[in-house]
């Protein structure tokens, strides 16, 4: 799997670069970068509802989108976001006692599809508005870490349930988008996108309590305190085999976002 995402991040890499390299082949208006900024939310094991509001967190993503059409545009996007949750605000697993935050940088190739004829240049009979769906590939890294006793864990390397993952894995972006071009140059948008994984370690729990002693054997005190968190409010660890999470939902993350852009236009615009 780590093999598959670095190929995976080379080639977007390489589209990227490609992408920025050819935009001024193409004639005004069909080119724009823009900066997305909202929230980032997290929905996995650690999570009681699909919105996790109290663990909202900050994103940040800068773009570049080539116009294929009036109907389709091409978007590369690099994001930066936050993700947590914490048992502790949990009214049914407080005394599971896990918690965990991480820093999510991702990179995504995303196509976008217009539902209406949306404007290009100013000069065209297009529309300056459009709502829109997109889909695509992209990557993202994480290191999910907890604290306790005032403490940051870094939690992979611990391996809490007895397995390995990656800190780079692949995801499927998509989601839906409304966007306004009343000038030549700049264009305001809002999107909700969401990103299905092919993993359910993003919050670093997904199956079940490896044995505590045998896990405190092979790797260590601190692996199976942060196996068996549950230990630091006095408790006893769980039973071998007991649920830990639930690896029959994967976890995902979620963007909502408001987008600004620059377009760049020659005085000279070609319409159509």
């Amino acid at each position: 799997m780590l093999f598959k995402s670095k190929v995976l991040i080379t080639l977007m890499l390489i589209l990227f670069l490609q992408f920025f390299a050819s935009a001024q082949k193409y004639r005004g208006g069909l080119f724009d970068i823009g900066l997305a900024i909202g929230a980032a939310n997290y929905s996995g094991d650690l999570s009681q509802k699909n919105i996790n509001i109290p663990f909202t967190r900050p994103m940040i993503g800068i773009y570049g989108r080539k116009s294929l059409s009036p109907y389709f545009q091409w978007r590369i996007q690099a994001s930066y976001a936050q993700l947590a949750a914490d048992d502790a605000k949990s009214k049914n697993y407080k005394q599971r006692n896990i918690n965990f935050k991480t820093d999510l940088i991702e990179l995504n190739s995303t196509i976008e599809f217009n539902f209406l004829k949306y404007g290009i240049n100013s000069s065209s009979k297009e529309l300056d508005f459009t709502s829109y769906v997109f889909l695509g590939l992209g990557a993202f890294y994480f290191n999910p870490k907890a604290v306790y006793n005032d403490q940051e864990i870094s939690l992979r390397d611990l391996r809490t349930e007895n397995k390995s993952y990656a800190r780079v894995q692949p995801a499927i972006p998509y989601g839906i988008g409304i966007k306004f071009s009343k000038t030549r140059r700049f264009e305001l948008g809002f999107e909700i996108g969401m990103r299905k994984l092919m993993t359910d370690y993003l919050d670093d729990v997904s199956g079940n309590y490896p044995n505590y002693n045998q896990l405190e054997a092979d790797r260590g005190l601190a692996s199976a305190r942060a196996s068996h968190p549950q230990v630091y409010n006095g408790n006893l660890p769980a039973n071998p085999g007991q649920n830990r999470g639930d690896n029959h939902l994967t976890d995902y993350y979620m963007f909502t976002n408001i987008t600004l852009s620059f377009r760049f236009v020659k005085r000279d615009a070609c319409p159509y």
